[in-house]
């Protein structure tokens, strides 16, 4: 094989591959698919498995229309398989996702098991639409912020705490941990929003999440 067709077959690979990449990214960031940090395989073989469809249909209509139409170039196809990456896969693939979850939680619920739910519980709480009123409390009760939140991480794998709190309380011991659980309870049954607590067991915090209607 001379380079000049190695080189060519390189660039086909990498040409298909990389918006495998994309549809990845894309579905990350829309709640479709939910990286695992302890499941670090498992994440490498979605990600995998999606780079090898992506090469293998665009190698497939390389080969089959090479030297004959414009399918038969590579950035023709990446352009294509590029659209279809960031625009028809992040809106078919929820719905297929929606009946596959009906599907499975329809046969758990025949054997007597509880319902899957579709997003993990940090993003189950966190990624709201409304206005997110965020305290934080250490188990012993003691309150380490409490304010609104401008924007959260997208999960809590690695950037956990880069919260942007919009306005913050200047001496968050003034607050007890009784009177904010007090306090989000009597808005959420004057109905202006929804009371959430979130615990987490390995950083031993409490959040107590009021979401704005």
């Amino acid at each position: 094989m001379e380079a000049k067709d190695l080189m060519d077959i390189i660039i086909k690979i990498i040409g298909t591959a990389i918006p495998g990449y994309l549809a990845y990214y894309c579905l990350y960031k829309l709640n479709i698919i939910h990286p695992n940090k302890n499941r670090i395989e498992e994440n490498k073989i979605i990600l995998s498995t999606l780079a090898l469809l992506n090469c293998f249909f665009g190698l497939m209509i390389l080969n089959k229309y090479q030297n004959k139409s414009i399918f038969g170039n590579v950035l023709v196809v990446f352009i294509i398989f590029f659209l279809v990456s960031i625009i028809i896969t992040p809106f078919v693939l929820p719905f297929i996702q929606i009946w596959l979850n009906k599907y499975l939680n329809f046969i758990r619920k025949k054997r007597g098991i509880g319902e899957l739910d579709p997003l993990p519980i940090y993003k189950d709480v966190f990624h709201q639409e409304g206005t997110v009123r965020i305290s934080v409390f250490t188990f012993a009760g003691d309150c380490v912020v409490s304010g609104k939140a401008d924007s959260v991480p997208d999960d809590n794998q690695f950037d956990y705490f880069a919260l942007k709190l919009t306005s913050n309380i200047e001496n968050p011991k003034d607050w007890s941990e009784s009177e904010i659980i007090e306090k989000y309870k009597e808005a959420e049954q004057l109905k202006k929003g929804t009371f959430i607590t979130y615990i987490d067991l390995e950083k031993s915090l409490k959040f107590y999440v009021f979401v704005e209607e």
